[in-house]
C-alpha cells in the first residue's frame, strides 16, 4: 500500500503539478513579449509580404509601361522569385543569427529590403527586376526566421 509520502499532487487525478518556469520573464514581461511579437512578428511579416499581393495588382501597368515584353512564363518567374530566395537563404540566416547580434542583423536584413523594395518599383529591366525581387525574399527569410526563433524562444509555458 502507498503511504502519504508516497503520493505527489502530479499523480493525483484532477490535481495539477508544479507550475511551469517562464524563463523569458527575466528578460522581459509578458505585456512587453506580447507587444514585441504583434510588432515585430506579425506586422513586419504582414508589411514585408505586402509585395505578395502588391506585384500580381501591378503586372498589367508592368507590362503597359514596358511595352508588353513580358511573357506569362516571366510573370510567373517574377512572382516566385522572392520565394526560391526565402528557401534558398533561410538556412544561411539562422546560422547567421547564432553568430552576430540580432539586432544588427535584423537593421540591416530590414534595411536592404526597403532598399530593393523601392529599386524594385523603379526599375525596368527585366533582370534587375528578378534580381530586385530575390532579395527581397532573402530579407524576408531573416525576419521570418528571426520571428519563429524569437516566439518559440520568449513564448510563456502552457499554464
Amino acid at each position: 500500500a502507498r503511504g502519504v509520502s508516497d503520493v505527489s499532487a502530479a499523480s493525483l487525478p484532477g490535481v495539477a503539478g508544479p507550475k511551469p518556469v517562464d524563463a523569458a520573464a527575466a528578460v522581459a514581461s509578458r505585456r512587453v513579449r506580447f507587444i514585441v511579437f504583434c510588432l515585430f512578428c506579425q506586422a513586419v511579416q504582414m508589411f514585408m509580404s505586402y509585395d505578395g499581393g502588391a506585384t500580381p495588382a501591378s503586372l498589367d501597368t508592368i507590362q503597359i509601361e514596358m511595352d508588353y515584353s513580358w511573357s506569362p512564363t516571366q510573370f510567373g518567374i517574377l512572382g516566385a522569385i522572392d520565394k526560391v530566395g526565402m528557401t534558398a537563404t533561410s538556412v544561411i540566416w539562422g546560422r547567421l543569427l547564432q553568430l552576430i547580434d540580432a539586432k544588427l542583423l535584423l537593421m540591416f536584413g530590414l534595411a536592404l529590403n526597403a532598399a530593393c523594395t523601392l529599386a524594385f518599383g523603379s526599375l525596368r529591366e527585366k533582370k534587375l527586376m528578378y534580381t530586385a525581387k530575390f532579395f527581397m525574399g532573402v530579407t524576408q527569410a531573416l525576419q521570418g526566421i528571426w520571428g519563429t526563433v524569437w516566439t518559440v524562444t520568449m513564448a510563456p509555458p502552457d499554464s
